[in-house]
């Protein structure tokens, strides 16, 4: 078995796990238990690929990274998942995984020459927090504080790479959460209807982690 289907396999009994331990909602307030239960089928298969893309596109260059990407995906997947249910990220989550993320790419990056140096990876850790600052305090910006905690994992995984990454990912995250924003206002949504943003982040990562470097392999 090949290293992409072996994480393939591998993300889908991870993710369906993980599925499992969401299915009571034990994130949820008291305040949120009226909300409207969902399903969440989308998790597995989504673990699933992003393993599978990541494996086939860091195994065998770069064992570290791909053991980076595997571990903190399921994480900002799960955040993805909270977000979508009750519109926040819990700081017992992005907070933990944020500090976790700091010492985990210096790290990898000590022992993976080809990748970003450290000054790098923390100056994008730290400019994409800053940016999603800015963002916060625009009037009428939907966004929330929830987002500026998500932020440093974001800029720290896709910096690992290289600035230009980071820069991508953010691209990503705008382009896709604008599309989808413009087909909800299209479909008769109320215009300030306030939209999860996190996915959008955790897709934006992703993307640039696992697909992008899965297509662009020779």
């Amino acid at each position: 078995m090949t290293p992409a289907l072996l994480a393939l396999a591998a993300g889908l009994v991870v993710g369906t796990a993980v599925r499992r331990l969401l299915r009571d909602e034990p994130y949820r307030k008291p305040d949120e238990r009226h909300l409207p239960r969902r399903r969440r089928l989308w998790l597995p298969p989504a673990v699933a690929l992003s393993w599978a893309a990541a494996g086939f596109a860091w195994w065998p260059e770069s064992p570290a990274y791909l053991l980076l990407v595997l571990l903190v995906s399921v994480p900002l997947l799960v955040l993805a998942a909270i977000d979508l249910d009750v519109q926040r990220l819990p700081d017992r989550i992005t907070l933990p995984l944020a500090a976790a993320s700091a010492v985990a790419v210096l790290v990898v990056s000590l022992l993976t020459p080809d990748l970003a140096d450290p000054l790098e990876i923390l100056g994008c850790g730290l400019g994409t927090t800053v940016l999603y600052v800015v963002l916060v305090l625009l009037p009428g910006s939907g966004m929330g504080g929830g987002d500026v905690k998500l932020a440093p994992t974001i800029g720290l995984l896709t910096g690992t790479l290289t600035w230009v990454l980071s820069a991508l990912a953010f691209f990503v995250t705008f382009a896709v959460a604008g599309v989808v924003g413009l087909a909800l206002m299209v479909s008769g949504r109320p215009r300030g209807t306030l939209m999860a943003f996190g996915p959008y982040m955790v897709l934006g990562a992703l993307v640039v982690v696992a697909l992008v470097p899965a297509v662009a392999r020779p």
